[in-house]
């Protein structure tokens, strides 16, 4: 393993990634995905994702649980929850999101395999602009879920993701014109360009994105008014 020289100082060695370690400690146990899952009650998927590094800073607990499936030593285990507390350090390193990006998925997101599989399957639909909804009462998890499928699908989307909290419980949700607003300067448009009518940055949007191929999120609408356009009564 390498190092570096740093103002007269050798930096020590980067800890190991999360994913490696645990693959190679699986395939020496000679185990498949399900036998440490169905041991540790970690899900198969969520530590397939670890292996691929899709989830690279998982807590503890779910670490733990993972090196006692295992029968890895005390040493090993060390190592293990050493590799997955420093992925949670450089995803709290990383830069500040930019304009719309996608938060950062829940490190140790388990269950929802179902409804994350519709996503995966609705969201990626071969005919037109697919549109899917998720909705409930507050509270039992709908950001994490759709996050987390955002996070696995986005690299189908060439043009990348674009996220916008709608913040439907606060007194003042975002309505479309500021929504519209956000999109577009995530999309290249200067502030100084920004149409001051809604439908007219509605117009712009959608030409954009007829040019792109990207995934949106609008999370946490607070009713239908702050994601659909609304329709002109006529006589």
């Amino acid at each position: 393993m390498l190092t570096h020289l740093s103002e007269g100082r050798i930096s020590q060695p980067e800890p190991p990634a999360l994913g490696p370690l645990l693959r190679a400690h699986r395939h020496d146990a000679g185990l498949t995905l399900e036998e440490p899952a169905e041991e540790s009650g970690v899900s198969a998927r969520a530590i397939g994702d670890m292996e691929r590094g899709h989830s690279c800073g998982p807590q503890a607990r779910t670490v733990q649980p993972l090196a006692v499936a295992l029968a890895l030593t005390r040493a090993a285990t060390e190592e293990l929850v050493g590799a997955a507390r420093a992925g949670r350090r450089r995803q709290q390193a990383a830069a500040a999101p930019g304009p719309c990006e996608l938060p950062p998925a829940v490190p140790d997101f388990t269950g929802r395999e179902t409804e994350t599989a519709w996503l995966g399957r609705s969201i990626t639909a071969p005919a037109g602009r697919p549109v899917s909804i998720v909705s409930g009462a507050p509270g039992p998890g709908k950001t994490a879920l759709v996050v987390h499928a955002a996070a696995q699908l986005v690299g189908r989307f060439a043009d990348g993701c674009l996220f916008v909290d709608l913040r439907g419980l606060d007194a003042e949700p975002v309505m479309p014109h500021e929504a519209l607003a956000r999109l577009l300067r995530a999309l290249g448009v200067r502030e100084r360009d920004l149409p001051a009518e809604t439908d007219e940055r509605r117009v712009l949007y959608r030409r954009l994105m007829r040019e792109r191929e990207a995934l949106v999120v609008l999370d946490s609408a607070a009713h239908e008014a702050q994601v659909r356009a609304p329709t002109s009564n006529r006589t």
